[in-house]
């Protein structure tokens, strides 16, 4: 049985985690089966060694079933039940990083049972979204989810007239569907350049007419703002460079640390395009923008430089090597850098 998707999965597990699984097994709520417990104890008390010492299926057997002749079929039926149970366990320990995902499914419940409650839940989220700094896509779909919770509750309490969620729902659908086509066609972009194949992005000249077109409206939306100034330096307009690092760096602090990386390494990599294209003042741009990645602390990982932004083989190696050594020595203090 060490081989059963059970075993594979609970290896993966923190020894934390393991004994977090083992006290949800003996939640009546959640399992009654007296099998399925007692599996999950030996599989506790095994761990992390999920050998066929200790986890063959014979053992397992005779641990599970004493005295009974061997049967695949029970202690497969066993592994099935505790495997369900593993989903339910994971499902609920992803639920406590997405809180957000919790408020949604606490409103819907709300919605149905508790009028007053649900309003105060609504508005007490959404003071807390309009008190964040994201303004992400990913932030515009929550907004979504949350005027369409509001929009169905007036409606089933027939107070239509008493809010605009039916609009909120179309701006907000509006603003995350236009940032996450514009950021894959980004994306999309640089992978047509790279492994030399032909992508196609649905719907993406209406929606570059659409941005273009309500540009006054677009630019206070700092997710479609970003990628579509992106997006058209990237694909050959007329955008100047340094008007992509300005809205970038005019809203940057909207987006959450692992986009901002991936929109700073977008620019870079376009200074290294334009300078294999032999356009030398981009020598100095991408430096100044290294440097600006730096200070920002953008380059680093667990607060370690990666050796790829600074080795001498690098694609920023600039000038045979003399930059990188400024590079270097413009590193913050608090960040490490990892020697060849």
């Amino acid at each position: 049985m060490t081989r059963h998707k059970l075993i594979q999965l609970l290896a993966s597990l923190s020894r934390k985690e393991m004994t977090r699984f083992r006290e949800f097994a003996f939640s009546p709520y959640h399992n009654k089966h007296e099998k399925v417990r007692e599996l999950v104890v030996h599989l506790s008390a095994s761990y992390p060694d999920f050998s066929e010492i200790t986890c063959g299926r014979y053992l397992l057997f005779l641990q599970l079933f004493p005295g009974e002749k061997y049967d695949k079929r029970k202690l497969a039926l066993i592994f099935t039940y505790t495997y369900r149970l593993w989903e339910e366990f994971a499902c609920l320990e992803n639920l406590k990083n997405i809180p957000e995902e919790c408020a949604f499914k606490t409103l819907s419940y709300l919605r149905h049972f508790a009028g007053d409650l649900f309003e105060k839940n609504l508005s007490r989220i959404e003071k807390k979204m309009e008190s964040e700094p994201y303004r992400d896509a990913q932030h515009q779909l929550i907004r979504y989810r949350l005027a369409t919770e509001a929009d169905l509750y007036f409606a089933q309490q027939g107070k239509h007239e008493t809010g605009s969620n039916i609009l909120h729902k179309q701006t907000y659908l509006d603003h995350y569907f236009i940032s996450e086509k514009l950021k894959n066609a980004c994306e999309i972009t640089i992978r047509k350049r790279i492994l030399r194949v032909d992508y196609k992005v649905s719907l993406l000249e209406i929606i570059l007419k659409e941005v273009a077109g309500n540009w006054p409206h677009y630019k206070q939306v700092p997710s479609v703002a970003v990628y579509f100034k992106m997006y058209r330096l990237l694909s050959g307009a007329k955008d100047s460079y340094f008007e992509v690092v300005d809205t970038l760096g005019a809203n940057e602090q909207h987006f959450r640390k692992e986009e901002r990386q991936l929109l700073y390494h977008n620019l870079q990599n376009y200074c290294i395009e334009q300078i294999n294209t032999g356009r030398t003042e981009f020598l100095r741009h991408g430096f100044e923008l290294y440097q600006l990645q730096l200070k920002k602390q953008l380059l680093s990982i667990n607060g370690a430089l990666p050796e790829a932004h600074y080795k001498t083989s690098s694609p920023l190696d600039f000038a045979s090597g003399k930059m990188i050594g400024y590079v270097i020595s413009s590193i913050p203090s608090g960040i490490n850098y990892i020697p060849m």
